[in-house]
């Protein structure tokens, strides 16, 4: 049955004293909704307890209706829809996630918003925050590595020599070298790389780290370009595919 199920629940009546019959309890199909109340395998359970002062009646099942591996014990073909209602599967819908109150970014715990700061360790450089100086070179290498004519590649690895990875360190290097050279590079995004690297010292080129403060657009290029903590918005709820298979307890007590 699916989560929210319409069947008809009712005690059975007997026709002729107008009584609910002894014991009887009725789980039947809405004709109007589908044939489907309770699924159509054995390995549910019941119970009915008529003792003490209230009768009652526990069922309990899973539902596989939502898991494309399971689905096949209940019916044979599985409909892998693109979205909400057009499938088989079931959709999680989100609009929030837990805030950290100290980091003010997504995390395991803490109070659900919909904005807050995105960290990882690979943003170390950066405060571990994801800020419009770390965008521009993360993008910046994605595009250099896919540059037919020009790619980006390995350039230096912790030690200062090729590491096998061709990645943000090798991108940093690279405009370091573009702004001792002529200091005209420009990312996809219009960033110069003047701005995105500290070349101060040519034996230690740096990102500079903003960090310390959040993305500014009022002012346009600007604002923009001095960076800035970015803010990741859920502007409407976002919908996830996933597997379920969801586990009912369903009581019913007799009301006199």
């Amino acid at each position: 049955a699916p989560i929210d199920d319409q069947g008809l629940y009712q005690v059975d009546i007997d026709p002729a004293t107008g009584s609910d019959k002894l014991g009887n309890f009725s789980i039947a199909p809405d004709i109007n909704l589908g044939d489907q109340v309770l699924p159509p395998f054995p390995d549910g359970k019941y119970s009915v307890n008529t003792t003490g002062e209230v009768d009652k009646l526990t069922i309990d099942f899973n539902d596989r209706d939502a898991h494309d591996e399971l689905y096949s014990q209940v019916k044979a073909t599985w409909n892998e829809g693109t979205g909400p209602g057009t499938g088989d599967r079931g959709h999680t819908g989100i609009y929030e996630l837990p805030v950290d109150a100290t980091t003010g970014a997504f995390g395991t715990a803490g109070t659900p918003a919909a904005e807050g700061y995105i960290m990882q360790a690979a943003l170390a450089p950066w405060g571990g925050y994801l800020t419009w100086y770390a965008f521009n070179i993360n993008a910046e290498t994605a595009a250099k590595k896919a540059d037919v004519k020009n790619p980006l590649t390995d350039i230096t690895g912790p030690a200062g020599t090729p590491d096998g990875n061709i990645d943000g360190v090798d991108m940093i290097a690279y405009m370091h070298m573009d702004n001792l050279a002529t200091a005209g590079g420009k990312t996809a995004l219009g960033m110069p790389y003047s701005v995105l690297v500290d070349s101060s010292d040519p034996t230690a080129p740096a990102p500079r780290n903003d960090s310390d403060h959040d993305m500014d657009i009022s002012g346009g290029a600007a604002t923009i370009a001095a960076g800035g903590k970015m803010t990741y918005v859920f502007s409407t709820g976002t919908c996830f595919p996933h597997n379920e298979t969801i586990t009912f307890t369903a009581d019913f007590e007799r009301v006199e």
